[in-house]
């Protein structure tokens, strides 16, 4: 703890950890999707809360406490940045085990997990223990993923629109309908609507109303203005 005052809450929590078994299934449960525990020294030796194999779809009696176990389910680029961080970690403790990695789902799909860990060092500060936790955050990941997504959709929709302007556009000077590049002719709102992200209101500006309003245009089925 160094030299920082510890509060005696923190260090009943800590003495309930080392006397009651419950405490820490508690939080292994409840606040984590996963805790493991590896050993350095004997590198194939690994054990892994039934949790973590829930959360990628099998059966924990199904799984032996072997690193081997989840090495082929998570995608190999990933697993190459977590043995890097991993090297980086024991050579200096500052550097944080620390990444979002994916796995595959016994039903194919993605599972993104966040997985942390801190080495166990012995009295010349070799590491010879691994503890580590995860989270899954696949709903965040997915959210992240489908955002990038429209916003290059809108990004390639705005460019369109730039690329269009730039040119001349076709428009009616009677009813100022555009013809796209199908030939069909269609209102500049739809047309503007159909080739950017913008959408149309409408309403009045004060000039025309106090110049007044022609009846054919308050009885235009697009005014949604009606003579009293």
């Amino acid at each position: 703890m160094g030299t920082r005052k510890q509060h005696y809450l923190e260090k009943e929590l800590y003495d309930e950890f080392r006397s009651n078994p419950e405490i820490f299934t508690f939080f292994k449960s409840n606040t984590l999707d996963g805790v493991w525990y590896w050993d350095l020294e004997k590198p194939e030796n690994e054990w892994l809360s039934p949790r973590f194999w829930k959360l990628l779809g099998y059966d924990p009696e199904d799984k032996k406490h072997l690193a081997s176990e989840w090495q082929h389910l998570i995608n190999q680029d990933d697993l190459k940045v977590a043995v890097e961080n991993f090297e980086k970690h024991c050579a200096d403790p500052n550097h944080p085990y620390d990444q979002i990695v994916r796995y595959i789902h016994k039903n194919g799909s993605t599972v993104w997990v966040r997985c942390r860990g801190v080495a166990v060092r012995d009295a010349n500060g070799k590491p010879i223990r691994m503890l580590g936790a995860h989270t899954d955050v696949t709903q965040l990941k997915q959210t992240e993923i489908r955002l990038q997504k429209r916003t290059e959709e809108l990004e390639a929709a705005n460019k369109k629109l730039r690329e269009t302007l730039q040119g001349i556009l076709p428009i009616c000077m009677y009813c100022h309908k555009i013809r796209d590049d199908g030939g069909d002719w269609q209102q500049m709102e739809s047309y503007i609507s159909a080739n950017s992200d913008a959408d149309f209101s409408h309403s009045i500006c004060p000039g025309c109303i106090e110049s007044g309003l022609p009846e054919s245009y308050e009885s235009h089925p697009r005014s949604g203005l009606e003579r009293s």
